[in-house]
């Protein structure tokens, strides 16, 4: 545990360090091979370094390493460390998904085994009935660990939309931590968000409307998506005696991004694609073909997470029981999945013009990743 002291040294070197490392990055990123080049499905208009991740994971590592109060499990600082590593590959030179899925699955499950970190029970899921997972704990851990690295990697479509989501869940967590007198976890919000927030002012639009000028990567999306799911695991596997949540209240942290990333899934599936194939079939290009900005598409989806999440952390202070907050989860997917799908519906049938070429869900035009530019 750090002092009030080192937390706010912690905070401010991995503040600080980020803004300076993407300084430098920024200028060796073409050295790197680091640039996401404008063309073929991506609609920005320059070529954009792809350096935030890693300009991160060095504001992280240094904080880490100059104040060991905040310092995770050794297990973790590994996961964390490969996860960027993978990423920074994939920025690179784009592996194909089903290795990728692999190598994500391998350092999930070793993480988990090595730090002892896994979610033994689901609490009361539904009234009556709170089920212990026994020897399915380890492979459950590792699934929602890998789940949550994708959805928030699907999510980097928009300039500052996956970071935003990610400082959104950061927020959540720290907040119930707070409630929960869990300090450690308050600590590892803290310096994470401080990175975030640093790379968050290269890759927000401003009021000016100017593109990013970095880009997250798979780098961040994976290192930073890896260290939110094992925070979360850890907050719902500890019990209350010792600062831990439920999951039914953890699990809402996340609540965007796995909604839209569940969602683009079973749509893919219904219409025999594949899961992972590209697409622009997501929440954002919705929102942004319904005539939004993509500042305005930001704050649409981190504040309806953030509120979302603030209602279900309310609901379970004033004694709501778990298997409630499950059934909310649950019927709030549906709506999600339904009212996207009955919106794509209706922008299929009357052609709107701001579509441009925007590849409906059962178009032929495989879409861009990101809209920036």
């Amino acid at each position: 545990m750090a002092s009030e002291l080192a937390l706010a040294l912690a905070v401010t070197l991995s503040f600080l360090v980020t803004i300076a490392s993407v300084g430098i990055l920024t200028r060796i990123a073409p050295s790197l091979g680091l640039l996401d080049h404008p063309g073929g499905r991506k609609q920005h208009e320059i070529s954009t370094p792809v350096v935030g991740g890693l300009a991160m994971a060095v504001g992280l590592f240094f904080a880490w390493f100059l104040v060991p109060g905040v310092r995770p499990p050794t297990a973790w600082i590994g996961g964390v460390f490969l996860f960027f590593v993978l990423g920074a590959i994939d920025d690179r030179a784009h592996l194909r998904a089903g290795p990728k899925f692999l190598f994500q699955a391998f350092i999930s499950a070793a993480v988990v085994v090595g730090s002892e970190v896994s979610l033994q029970a689901l609490g009361e899921v539904i009234p009556g009935w709170a089920p212990n997972l026994g020897w399915l704990a380890i492979p459950f851990s590792v699934f929602a660990i890998v789940s949550v690295m994708n959805a928030i990697n699907m999510s980097d479509g928009v300039d500052g939309l996956a970071g935003s989501l990610c400082l959104v869940a950061l927020v959540v967590l720290g907040g119930v931590a707070s409630l929960t007198g869990n300090t450690h976890i308050i600590e590892l919000v803290g310096v994470l968000g401080a990175c975030l927030v640093a790379f968050l002012i290269f890759n927000l639009r401003g009021w000016s409307g100017r593109p990013a000028r970095i880009f997250m990567g798979d780098a961040g999306s994976l290192g930073v998506g890896f260290l939110v799911a094992i925070i979360a695991l850890k907050l719902c596997s500890l019990p209350p005696t010792q600062g831990g949540a439920p999951p039914a209240v953890v699990v809402w942290a996340c609540f965007m991004p796995l909604a839209d990333g569940l969602s683009v899934i079973a749509a893919r599936l219904l219409r025999g694609q594949g899961a992972t194939a590209p697409g622009r079939d997501h929440l954002h290009h919705l929102l942004l073909a319904r005539g939004l900005t993509p500042g305005q598409v930001v704050a649409v989806e981190a504040g309806g997470g953030l509120g979302l999440a603030g209602l279900a952390i309310v609901a379970w202070r004033v004694g709501a029981p778990e298997w409630l907050l499950v059934f909310g989860f649950v019927a709030l997917l549906s709506l999600f999945y339904a009212g996207v799908a009955w919106q794509w519906g209706r922008l299929r049938h009357t052609a709107v013009d701001a579509v441009h070429e925007v590849s409906l869900p059962d178009g032929v035009d495989v879409a861009a990743d990101r809209v920036s530019g």
